[in-house]
């Protein structure tokens, strides 16, 4: 009953809010900010996590309907870009010739569903008018430390009981399972992950997050700094660490344009632009100002304006400076997954999500002031489209769909 309220709510605002452009004067639908901009020319996305698809061990059919249903959801609030995870742990969500089916689709890593889940999502998205982003996770292999959880067909599991040199390729940090980011074979195998999706599928746009390296313990590549030491490199660890991951993206760039020039690039840091430097070695102000590494980035802006400190408009702000005169699209990604929580490290503004039921409408119009960003994507599907609708939650979405 929950969830068709929600579902009735959304139907009736989207009404009023057509209504309401319709009728406005030529003064009230005309103005110098980015609020005027229609839905083709403003970005308006969401993100289809793992836990969005988990559909585990179903038919293709049951698959498809769901699909149907929520990208016709996306499409009658009025965002026209989605991001579907399709390699979220060195596994698929298609038919691929270097990663084993995901285990998300059946609940066993490697089993082949019968059909081919990011096929009916292309086919469906486009079919509604949306662009669609096949987002991969490059270098997380699991979230367990557990080899033996992995298939038999899990490059990461082969490497992890090859040869000494193969076993450097992947290693166990914070009880999870990564491929090292710094050895060519690694990115090599991500690249051809690539072309098969960029060839085989018509995907409007390639897309990675925030997994870079997952900390700054020096045992993660000791092995590879002292082989570059020893032959006479002369950069720290962490210009070093910064370099291969630039060399990476770099890498990734040129591979999905040489596949088709018109596929999109895009990242999706942390937006703590220090920490991204320091602790993940993603030098994304580079990124931000130079050619040749993503036509958009979306920095992930989930704070709300009384964070103590990290408040949303002084980081909305930075990214802005810092994408003065870039050739490089901005987009801001934003929490609605954090309605009605208490947002713990806020501190003193933790309580904000569920004191304010307005939050996520105010940040649009505050990035649509601004001078740099061209939109905005939402984390996550689920968290717009909920069966419980308990606390502010409507009137988030309420205010949300206002301003759309």
């Amino acid at each position: 009953m929950k969830k068709i309220t929600a579902i009735i709510l959304i139907f009736v605002i989207c009404i009023l809010c057509a209504c309401a452009r319709n009728s406005g004067s030529p003064e009230e639908t005309t103005g110098n900010t980015q609020s005027s901009q229609n839905n083709t020319e403003e970005f308006r996305g969401v993100w289809f996590s793992f836990y969005d698809l988990d559909m585990s061990d179903k038919s293709e059919e049951y698959f498809d309907s769901e699909i149907c249903k929520m990208f016709d959801n996306v499409k009658k609030i009025g965002l026209n870009n989605v991001f579907v995870h399709v390699r979220p742990f060195a596994d698929a969500f298609y038919k691929s010739a270097y990663f084993p089916w995901s285990s998300i689709l059946t609940g066993t890593q490697g089993k082949d569903p019968g059909f081919d889940p990011l096929s009916v999502m292309v086919t469906r998205a486009h079919e509604r008018g949306l662009k669609i982003h096949a987002w991969i996770n490059p270098f997380r292999v699991s979230k367990s430390d557990d080899f033996e959880k992995l298939s038999d067909d899990n490059i990461a599991k082969k490497w992890k009981n090859g040869s000494e040199e193969e076993q450097e390729k992947v290693f166990v940090c914070d009880g999870r399972i990564y491929f090292n980011p710094t050895l060519s074979d690694v990115h090599r195998l991500i690249y051809d992950g690539i072309r098969e999706i960029i060839n085989n599928y018509r995907v409007d746009g390639l897309h990675i997050d925030d997994y870079f390296y997952p900390s700054t313990e020096e045992y993660i590549d000791s092995a590879q700094y002292c082989r570059y030491i020893d032959s006479g490199g002369t950069l720290s660890l962490e210009d070093w660490r910064r370099a291969n991951i630039s060399a990476f993206v770099s890498g990734m760039y040129d591979t999905v344009k040489a596949c088709d020039k018109n596929v999109i690039v895009s990242i999706s840091p942390s937006s703590n632009i220090e920490k991204d430097y320091s602790e993940m070695y993603a030098d994304v102000q580079k990124w931000s100002c130079e050619e040749g590494y993503t036509d958009i980035i979306i920095p992930q802006i989930y704070f709300g304006f009384e964070h103590d400190k990290l408040p949303f408009s002084t980081v909305a702000e930075q990214w802005d400076k810092m994408h003065e005169n870039s050739a490089v699209q901005l987009v801001c990604g934003l929490a609605f997954y954090k309605t009605n929580t208490v947002d713990k490290y806020a501190r003193s503004g933790q309580n904000e999500w569920i004191e304010n039921d307005d939050i996520i409408s105010r940040q649009i119009t505050d990035i649509r002031n601004r001078h740099n960003y061209s939109g905005f994507c939402l984390y996550s599907y689920n968290s717009l489209f909920v069966e419980e609708t308990d606390g502010n939650y409507n009137n988030e979405l309420k205010n949300l769909l206002s301003v759309l």
